[in-house]
């Protein structure tokens, strides 16, 4: 609960940056998205389909994502899509 409450308290503030929330262990799409080398949009997308383990969505517009989170795979891909007939 107490988890809860601190970001909460972050994305009342617009502090999710790592100055004021570096203690927290979840990142931003934007963040994710420069990590993973893809868009915050597309990050986004990914969650909404649920495709970015542990993402959880607050106040219902903001995505919070594990800082250990993995790039999904993207299944658009040539390579994804041969992975998928084995």
């Amino acid at each position: 609960m107490d988890l809860y409450y601190s970001l909460i308290r972050c994305i009342m503030q617009l502090t999710i940056n790592a100055e004021d929330c570096s203690d927290m262990q979840y990142m931003t799409p934007k963040q994710a998205g420069e990590l993973w080398g893809i868009s915050e949009r597309r990050v986004q997308v990914l969650c909404v389909n649920g495709q970015v383990d542990g993402a959880e969505r607050i106040g219902g517009k903001v995505w919070l994502i594990p800082k250990d989170a993995l790039k999904p795979i993207d299944g658009r891909t040539k390579a994804a899509k041969q992975g998928k007939d084995k």
